[in-house]
C-alpha cells in the first residue's frame, strides 16, 4: 500500500507583494453625547449627515498621519487637553491624550470633534456652530488688509 500524503503547498502566482497593509482611518459613533451639540437626527434633518458621510469616506481611505498633513483632520496638542474657552463640557468618562476636529468640507464651519485611538476617530460632539473650539475667524480677517 502506498503512503500517500496530500500536499498543500501552493504557488504563488504572478502577483507582487504587497507589502505591510496600511492602517486606515475608521470611524466610530458610539461616543456622541446627546446633550451636548447636536443629534444625529438633527444633522440628518439639516443636511449636514450626508456631508459627514461623504467626509468620513474620502477621510476613511487615509492613514492618520496622511489626514492630518492633507488639512482633513486637526488634533490638538495634548498640552491644551480639552478647550479652555469650550462650550461643551468633557464628558467625565472621557480623558484622550488629544482632541481632534474634522471639518465637513475644507472651510465649514460645521465640526465633529472627538479623539483618535488606535486609528479609529471616535466622535464625541456633532457641532455645526463650531462651539467646541471656538474662534473668532471674522475679526482675524478684518484686521487683515
Amino acid at each position: 500500500m502506498k503512503n500517500r500524503q496530500k500536499s498543500y503547498k501552493r504557488s504563488r502566482g504572478n502577483r507582487p507583494d504587497q507589502g505591510p497593509k496600511r492602517r486606515v482611518i475608521n470611524f466610530n459613533l458610539s461616543k456622541i453625547v446627546p446633550d451636548q451639540g447636536q443629534t444625529l437626527k438633527e444633522w440628518d434633518e439639516e443636511g449636514l449627515l450626508l456631508k459627514l458621510n461623504e467626509r468620513m469616506k474620502a477621510v476613511g481611505g487615509l492613514t492618520r498621519e496622511e489626514a492630518l498633513h492633507q488639512k482633513f483632520l486637526k488634533e490638538y496638542s495634548s498640552k491644551k487637553g480639552f478647550p479652555p474657552n469650550s462650550k461643551f463640557k468633557q464628558p467625565s468618562y472621557l480623558n484622550p491624550e488629544r482632541w481632534a476636529v474634522m471639518h465637513l468640507t475644507n472651510k465649514s464651519i460645521e465640526v465633529v470633534a472627538g479623539y483618535i485611538e488606535n486609528d479609529i476617530f471616535y466622535v464625541v460632539f456633532l457641532d455645526k456652530d463650531h462651539h467646541f473650539w471656538p474662534t473668532d475667524i471674522q475679526q482675524r480677517g478684518k484686521n487683515k488688509k
